[in-house]
């Protein structure tokens, strides 16, 4: 197993899902446990979203998220390279800002872990590369931001190509244009925004 994939609380109610992997609901993502179909799963939350029983009961005076000890609980899990989150972004953007950090930290603390996509109505929106080369074949408009300094290297067919210094969360990233296979080299984990 190579992936895992994490259910929020925030899942479009109106559709259904199939995944071949293992699902880890997270909180008030359990509500939707009747329209997913999935191999195995666990569940993890403090319950301030959903009435329904979890596998683990976190406290609801915890000073971490319910999404960081999930994804400490994907840890456990041997040679994990992807993690998929569903159900994270769209409402609060301080919520949506932190879930991003969180995975950030995450992907940053791991040695096998390659990349974490969030996903919006089975779209996906954002992902977060680890540091190291890494491979895209995408059409349309993005955005590149990372929450440490960091060199990357920009090559392929893309509009903007080249070497430079990203700034955290400064907009030297904003608004490259993809016309199919390029790579992005860097130092430190990388947030992708899709924004087309």
């Amino acid at each position: 197993m190579t992936k895992l994939i994490l259910i929020g609380p925030l899942l479009d109610s109106d559709q259904s899902y199939q995944f071949e992997e293992k699902v880890i609901f997270v909180d008030g993502g359990i509500n939707f446990k009747d329209r997913i179909q999935y191999q195995d799963f666990d569940s993890i939350g403090d319950q301030d979203s959903t009435q329904e029983s979890l596998n683990i009961t976190l406290d609801k005076k915890k000073d971490r998220s319910d999404l960081f000890h999930a994804l400490e609980l994907a840890k456990d899990h041997p040679n994990i390279q992807e993690l998929d989150l569903h159900g994270f972004v769209g409402q609060r953007l301080d919520h949506q800002f932190f879930n991003i950090g969180e995975a950030y930290q995450a992907l940053n603390n791991s040695s096998s872990l390659r990349k974490i996509n969030f996903y919006k109505n089975k779209s996906k929106v954002i992902t977060i590369f680890n540091k190291g080369e890494n491979t895209l074949d995408f059409h349309g408009q993005f955005s590149i931001s990372s929450l440490n300094p960091c060199s990357i290297k920009l090559e392929g067919d893309i509009k903007y190509r080249g070497t430079r210094q990203l700034l955290p969360l400064s907009s030297q990233g904003l608004s490259n244009i993809a016309y199919g296979k390029f790579s992005i080299s860097s130092d430190q984990p990388l947030i992708f925004f899709y924004t087309t």
